[in-house]
């Protein structure tokens, strides 16, 4: 038995060193999810220094009735000495109740009423939320389909060299955005310390002429070269979230490019010529320039200073314009053509039922209001009259 005892923990320990766990806690705060750890981490600070030189951060020991008081007084320094209010006082206290979690401490007693008003009591003011509206940072214009064909002219020049193809990779990644509403990380390298969405050049599947699929790389490259942009039909892009992740599944989400419009055709012959020179390899970033012995990828920086250039060449305010602009531009788009709510958050990558595009997105310019409807479908005196007498009698 002891052996065996021994067998074990040599085997764990060689699984340490492989693996870089370093305890049961490091594992489970993997939970928290790679593009937040930061963020939680720096959540957590805001407890550390409550607590101060107390010894005991996590509370081990205490009763729920004192864990309780001290929360409520949490709560209180975080607005009285850091100055934060409403969801920035919430997400601390979520991250406290993780942390403790994960050190194996109960975190029921966090429903107590009074940690709850405690975080009532910590919202907003109308007058705060006025105040804060009038300092709210530049809003974000969705930019328009005619702004995004049009960059073509000056994005798209004649030279291949390694910072001009960076360029028209960017155009690539407007026409992308534009397309399905896609975060621009879904297909730009990921900024130091994000969670890494770019999708691939083997999560592209082309279609041929004569039928089938070829997928992204070197292979295919070769065959373009002699057969052409024309030989491709369309395009099938495989784009992952971090709501995806939590299972391997066989279910993809596609954005499919085909030939249905003068727009996605340029696009199409565009995308596959710079892939082809390119010459990137399957497991690649989609927008990787490979040059001999140098790799070079398009960053989201990088797409954000060229919104800006488009917004500029076509006499708007650059501050108005971000990756967001896309998304924007995605929705408000969907939105004039009539294409219903559900379908567009299938394609923009929102959960059935989210109501994001309105409070985010969605770009409207006046609108009609009920004085602009007309006086058909008025409610009259009358059936207000029968209202009231209804009302009445059940009195």
């Amino acid at each position: 038995m002891r052996s065996l005892s021994v067998k074990f923990r040599n085997a764990y320990k060689l699984r340490v060193l492989c693996l870089g766990w370093t305890s049961s806690e490091t594992f489970l705060r993997r939970s928290v999810g790679l593009g937040t750890q930061k963020t939680y981490r720096s959540l957590l600070k805001s407890w550390q220094l409550f607590r101060g030189r107390s010894g005991n951060v996590w509370l081990a020991g205490y009763s729920n009735e004192a864990k309780v008081l001290l929360v409520v007084q949490f709560c209180e320094w975080l607005v009285r000495v850091e100055e934060r209010r409403g969801a920035a006082v919430a997400e601390r206290i979520s991250a406290l109740g993780t942390e403790l979690e994960i050190r194996g401490h109960g975190v029921e007693w966090l429903k107590d009423l009074r940690v709850v008003r405690a975080k009532k009591a910590a919202a907003f003011t109308v007058a705060e939320i006025k105040a804060g509206m009038r300092k709210k940072k530049d809003t974000k214009l969705p930019l328009s389909g005619s702004m995004v064909r049009d960059a073509k002219s000056f994005l798209w020049t004649q030279s291949w060299g390694v910072e001009q193809m960076l360029r028209k990779a960017a155009w690539l990644s407007l026409c992308l955005g534009m397309d399905s509403g896609l975060r621009v990380s879904q297909f730009t390298v990921a900024e130091p310390g994000a969670e890494d969405h770019c999708i691939c050049v083997m999560d592209c599947q082309f279609m041929i002429r004569g039928g089938g699929m070829r997928p992204g790389g070197r292979q295919l490259w070769r065959t373009l070269r002699s057969k052409g942009a024309s030989w491709i039909l369309g395009c099938d892009l495989d784009f992952v979230t971090h709501k995806k992740v939590k299972v391997i599944k066989g279910g993809v989400t596609l954005k499919t490019i085909e030939r249905r419009s003068e727009w996605e055709r340029v696009f199409l012959d565009c995308f596959v010529e710079w892939l082809v020179r390119a010459d990137a390899e399957g497991e690649d970033e989609l927008f990787t320039v490979r040059t001999g012995r140098s790799i070079a990828t398009l960053r989201r920086k990088e797409v954000n200073v060229v919104i800006k250039e488009v917004a500029v060449a076509n006499g708007l305010p650059a501050k108005n314009f971000s990756s967001k602009s896309l998304r924007g531009g995605f929705s408000t788009q969907c939105d004039r053509e009539g294409v219903s709510r559900g379908v567009s958050n299938v394609r923009g990558m929102w959960a059935q039922g989210s109501r994001v595009q309105e409070g985010h997105y969605l770009s409207q310019v006046g609108g009609e209001g009920v004085m602009a409807m007309g006086t058909g479908k008025e409610m009259s005196v009358t059936e207000l009259r029968r209202l009231a007498q209804a009302d009445a009698r059940r009195g």
